[in-house]
């Protein structure tokens, strides 16, 4: 309650703020700007319901694009002066991706709404730089990356680093993640630079190119926590559109934090922050006044909720319709049963979904004769919850989309002591951050204190009963991605040792079901502090930096809400009349 109440106190003060947002430019000087934007659509052209999995007439749905269309044409129409932008992570999510083999559906829905730009995620690295080069290639719409460094051909053809528009003097730089490295699967002669560097570079390289320009965005898929950073150590950027992190923020149930955010600048000037939660629920609408110098003198927006009060675009939503057919039947299959809800609410704790997949892995390898010790997979492969009742192949292949192969890894209990470390400090031995999280078989036994310093966190590593001893040499299934070092739980150069494929894991898990048909759900108790619970309090994941350094800690919990809130309240008062005048005289 504290929480939301304080949410909507903060957004009704940059609804004040701009409740007069005019159109063009004003007499002052001031010009204003429409922002519509999304991010993390992760193919899910179609509605869904909530918990993403494809939309049934059993439930409430949400999203897809033929509503985003009818949402964003109107608008269009009312804001003249707007620009759609695309926050990455189109790829992979759902079937319009997987089934087709690559991005060709999404690039033509994409071409006909018309965005003005996109910039690139890291799950659009995820099939490599030629199927990557080969979406971009049917795009009508610049694609940016101003951090991006390739030897490929074809991205470098088709990547760029800003995009110019004229007509509001003003540019948009895109930022891609560098973890992209770490996460997905880009070439050899593809890397990324730091995005704090790179930023202020195209600055000043447009200022060169394009003397004219005043006003700048950054577009970016590095995570809102990052994009508050970032924004904070600007100079000359006003608005940062991200993605990545798939962070609600707005004044709806479960916020992160208000939409804006607003922090202030090197220069002491308010930039905007904001995104639009992931896959489509949500669309990005932010009016902006800018200042002659461009710097932001006035604002009001909110993400619009796609629900059903909104209509779906009939001729897309046709097209949408009939790309379903071949992969409806093949996903319809029963292929077994649960008793109760997988969820896939794994970020940082263990899950219901996370078990049954690591349980599955270990039993395969077993059946085969292998010796294996337990299993672990990446909380970042599960994308969708199994709601209970039937499961059909279309449930599990929209939860585990990544296609994913099971392989075997030989570890030391040095290296999984220090790899399950890596896991609760979020950084592994190679300095990498962590912001993903391990699921484990039920051989596993994790106790670990969020409340310490990174380094001692770790309090208990059990493997078959027994504490994980380090020269001991064990067999560990799981799946090919991050064997590879994806994520950063393993080293990224081979080091650990590891099989090639050995089967596919949605197939495997499909099998598994048919013969143990119902599934019951253990109770989760793998991976917990000391007290018992399977998963820390939100105010507990605090990230470690290189230097050992903590960094930002969202959500907050109630308990720093409610401090904030008396903070809040003496100062509104304050704040209030003097936001008022600022903005009268910067909007009138």
């Amino acid at each position: 309650m504290l929480k939301a109440t304080l949410i909507a106190l903060w957004s009704s003060i940059a609804h004040v703020s701009a409740s007069a947002v005019q159109r063009g430019l004003q007499n002052d000087g001031n010009y204003n700007i429409t922002f519509i934007h999304v991010n993390d659509i992760h193919a899910h052209l179609d509605e869904f319901q909530p918990i993403g999995i494809d939309c049934d007439s059993s439930h409430e749905c949400v999203g897809g694009y033929a509503r985003l269309k009818t949402k964003i044409d109107e608008l269009r129409s009312k804001w003249p002066d707007s620009l759609l932008l695309d926050c990455g992570d189109e790829f992979q999510g759902t079937l319009f991706f997987s089934f087709y083999n690559g991005g060709s559906k999404i690039a033509s829905t994409l071409n006909q709404i018309g965005f003005d730009a996109i910039t690139l995620g890291n799950h659009e690295f995820d099939d490599g730089d030629d199927k990557l080069a080969e979406f971009l290639q049917n795009l009508t719409f610049p694609v940016l990356s101003a951090n991006l460094r390739t030897k490929h051909v074809g991205l470098g053809k088709y990547v760029k680093p800003y995009a110019y528009f004229a007509k509001h003097k003003l540019a948009v730089v895109g930022l891609t993640t560098p973890e992209t490295i770490g996460v997905s699967s880009p070439g050899p002669g593809t890397t990324f630079r730091p995005p704090a560097t790179v930023l202020a570079e195209q600055v000043a390289r447009v200022k060169a190119a394009h003397p004219d320009v005043t006003r700048f965005v950054a577009l970016t898929h590095l995570g809102y926590d990052e994009d508050i950073e970032l924004a904070r150590g600007s100079a000359d950027v006003a608005v940062f559109l991200g993605g990545h992190s798939h962070t609600l923020v707005g004044s709806m149930k479960g916020s992160h934090g208000p939409y804006p955010t607003v922090v202030r600048n090197r220069r002491g000037e308010d930039v905007l922050v904001a995104t639009a939660y992931r896959y489509g629920e949500y669309l990005g609408f932010l009016n902006v006044a800018f200042g002659p110098r461009g710097n932001v003198v006035g604002w009001q927006g909110e993400p619009i909720h796609m629900t059903k009060d909104v209509k779906q675009d009939a001729e897309l939503q046709t097209q949408v319709k009939e790309w379903r057919k071949p992969f409806d039947e093949y996903g319809k299959t029963v292929v077994g049963q649960t008793t109760k809800e997988l969820s896939y609410d794994c970020q940082w704790k263990e899950c219901t979904l996370g078990d049954l997949i690591t349980d599955v892995m270990v039993a395969f390898r077993r059946k085969a004769g292998a010796t294996v010790h337990g299993a672990v997979f990446n909380s970042g492969g599960i994308r969708a919850t199994i709601p209970a009742g039937e499961i059909r192949r279309s449930h599990v292949m929209t939860a585990l989309p990544f296609e994913n192969v099971i392989v075997d890894m030989h570890l030391t209990g040095q290296e999984l002591w220090r790899t399950f470390s890596g896991m609760v400090d979020h950084l592994s031995i190679e300095g990498h951050e962590i912001n993903s999280f391990l699921q484990v078989s039920s051989d596993f036994e994790v106790v670990y204190d969020p409340d310490k310093p990174v380094g001692s966190r770790l309090l208990s590593l059990r493997l078959g009963g027994e504490a994980v001893n380090p020269r001991t040499k064990y067999t560990i299934v799981t799946n090919d991605f991050i064997a590879g070092g994806g994520d950063f739980f393993f080293p990224m150069n081979g080091s650990s040792k590891h099989s090639t494929g050995i089967a596919a894991l949605d197939e495997t898990i499909m099998k598994y079901l048919k013969t143990h048909n119902p599934y019951t759900p253990p109770p989760m108790k793998r991976i917990r502090t000391p007290s018992g619970t399977t998963a820390p309090g939100a105010s507990h994941v605090a990230f470690a930096k290189a230097d050992g350094s903590s960094g930002s800690t969202f959500p907050i919990e109630d308990g720093a809400w409610a401090a904030l809130a008396v903070m809040s309240a003496c100062l509104t008062f304050l704040v209030l009349g003097l936001e008022y005048l600022r903005v009268r005289d910067g909007l009138r």
